[in-house]
């Protein structure tokens, strides 16, 4: 399967306190740069056979002899690196996976989780959830967001795996939700006012935002509930760096990977 790790985020929001890197991909934790956690999880799968790496073309060095890390310059927005990353692969994979450069506590045993559960049914589209209890078990004190739905709450995760046939339609609608997102009554419009209503009281299932999204984008997609935190644990503030890189030093001194 074909990987592709977005990861052109400049950094210029709050993580710039912690570091003073160029893009957030390139903050480090020890003596690697943050998206290099992830390379390493996806290299260290059996499901992954090449890597196209969006973004931070200064880490290019460090895949110059690995025929299955590709590192190209990053587009203006996710939408168009994912574009961009789609193509650099020559006869691409039939499902297609996206990995945030982001998350650099994820392991090739939880992606490979998430993988084996979309295998167990047919979709277009798969995205994994969190529930807020196996996310604050793991790493107490963890700093997310989490949507109240009649399931439970849950965060959403930063992988996404897709059918590459149907990668126009992902384009075209994530480009009229990003245009929306400031316009509630556009965005009303586009998903409907039971819908939002029913999501702002917390009574909306899971089967139902299955169903809509499905609807909206003309495909089956499906919510997969994950077990492995790491996969919704994107850092995005100095926080979320610090316990980042707690965990990881505890590990290596473990001799954990």
């Amino acid at each position: 399967m074909d990987a592709i790790i977005l990861a052109a985020s400049p950094n210029d929001s709050s993580l710039k306190k912690s570091h003073s890197a160029s893009k957030e991909a390139l903050i480090p934790i020890g003596s690697r740069p943050m998206v290099d956690y992830v390379v390493q999880a996806l290299l260290e799968s059996s499901k992954i056979t090449r890597i196209v790496l969006v973004g931070p073309t200064e880490v290019e060095g460090l895949y110059k002899n690995n025929v299955l890390v590709q590192v190209i310059e990053g587009g203006t927005d996710h939408l168009d690196s994912l574009q961009k990353g789609l193509s650099k692969l020559a006869n691409p994979s039939e499902k297609i996976l996206v990995v945030a450069g982001d998350i650099p506590l994820l392991t090739a045993p939880a992606l490979e989780r998430f993988l084996l559960s979309c295998s167990d049914q047919e979709a277009d589209l798969y995205y994994p959830l969190i529930r807020r209890e196996d996310s604050e078990l793991k790493y107490p004190g963890i700093k997310r967001t989490f949507v109240k739905l009649q399931d439970g709450e849950v965060t959403g995760g930063n992988i996404l795996l897709f059918r590459r046939a149907i990668l126009d339609r992902l384009v075209w609608k994530g480009r009229e939700f990003i245009k929306l997102r400031k316009d509630p009554l556009g965005l009303a419009g586009l998903l409907g006012w039971r819908f939002l209503f029913s999501f702002i009281r917390g009574s909306l299932r899971i089967e139902e935002a299955q169903v809509r999204v499905s609807d909206l984008l003309g495909i089956r997609g499906l919510a997969i509930i994950a077990d492995d935190p790491e996969i919704g644990f994107d850092v995005d503030k100095p926080e979320d760096l610090a316990l980042v890189r707690a965990v990881l030093s505890r590990q290596q001194n473990r001799g954990d990977k």
